[in-house]
């Protein structure tokens, strides 16, 4: 892994660093070894955007490694789906049951860890915000369409927040497309953002 900019490790102007991991990222150590190193480059911010469809024993190190690092403030987690019927045929894995599984025992650690003394200061932490965000995500496309409500009713009230994503690009024959991006946005996004 390269050595982040100089701004980004001191957190100057928001920045931050997303670490982004699929199940065989997540469940071969990846993940971790990308959050190890970017707290040794002296990173105040860290967002993790996961696919954790992936089983207990596996995912046990990782979750802990969440759990205890002071510079994981975000953990989105891609469910993909609210059925997993469903889940299975956009993945190909039949794991939303694991996934769902460790969303929850996150949002536990994330009340645990706010409860802690030592989240007293950390941005966003407290009784009623905890210092670890964790977020469920599910992308809206054809497949999902009928889950979509139930998803957010579901996730609100477990987790206090969701998000439901746009495509990525369109597909072909579906009903749903992302809208474009505004032009002043491809712009801010592409000055803002840098893939390591």
């Amino acid at each position: 892994m390269a050595r982040f900019a100089p701004e980004i490790a001191r957190g100057e102007d928001g920045a931050g660093v997303t670490i982004i991991g699929g199940a065989d990222e997540a469940a071969d150590g990846a993940v971790a070894r990308a959050m190890s190193r970017s707290a040794e480059e002296g990173l105040v911010v860290q967002h993790l955007r996961l696919d954790l469809g992936i089983e207990p024993v596996v995912a046990a190190p990782l979750l802990e490694a969440i759990a205890s690092s002071p510079h994981v403030r975000v953990v989105s987690v891609d469910l993909a789906a609210g059925r997993a019927e469903t889940f299975a045929r956009l993945t190909g894995r039949d794991a939303l049951g694991f996934a769902e599984h460790h969303v929850r025992a996150l949002i536990r650690l994330s009340r645990e860890r706010a409860r802690q003394p030592s989240s007293v200061g950390t941005p966003g932490a407290g009784p009623a915000m905890p210092g670890l965000w964790v977020v469920p995500r599910i992308t809206r496309r054809d497949e999902v369409y009928e889950q979509v409500e139930a998803f957010y009713d579901r996730w609100l009230l477990e987790a206090g927040w969701c998000v439901i994503d746009p495509l990525d690009a369109p597909v072909a024959g579906a009903r749903i497309s992302p809208l474009p991006w505004p032009a002043w946005v491809r712009a801010a996004r592409g000055e803002a953002t840098a893939a390591v």
